[in-house]
């Protein structure tokens, strides 16, 4: 049984991380538009939150030493 799916192309965002320096190789994004792009970013500061991570320690021991 041979199921058929539909090729579809994606269109990636010419700005986002992952493709940036494929899409500066090949000339679709000059480093002059990505300049643009990152100036016209919000500064999302404000919305950052700060956490704390305990790699490799029981939560419960340091629980107990607080």
């Amino acid at each position: 049984m041979t199921s058929e799916f539909p090729i579809k192309r994606l269109i990636c965002d010419p700005f986002d991380n992952r493709v940036r320096e494929r899409q500066l190789k090949r000339g679709n994004v000059t480093l002059e538009q990505l300049e643009e792009h990152i100036k016209a970013l919000p500064d999302s500061a404000d919305n950052a939150e700060e956490f704390r991570v305990l790699l490799g320690e029981d939560p419960d021991e340091e629980q107990a030493r607080a």
